[in-house]
């Protein structure tokens, strides 16, 4: 079987500060699985802070 689980998974910091999120995976009958996600660097982080609607 293969096939891909969507999720919605935030990764949080120490501080509760959003990081990453994990949005996919691969669903296997092996143990070779790829995960999918988006790691948010200090850039993003501000540009997201200052376009934001407050």
């Amino acid at each position: 079987m293969i096939g891909r689980i969507v999720t919605c998974i935030h990764n949080l910091n120490s501080n509760n500060e959003l990081v990453g999120i994990h949005f996919a995976s691969d669903v296997k009958d092996d143990d070779n699985r790829n995960a999918y996600g988006v790691y948010f660097t200090p850039e993003i982080k501000k540009f997201i802070a200052e376009n934001i609607d407050k």
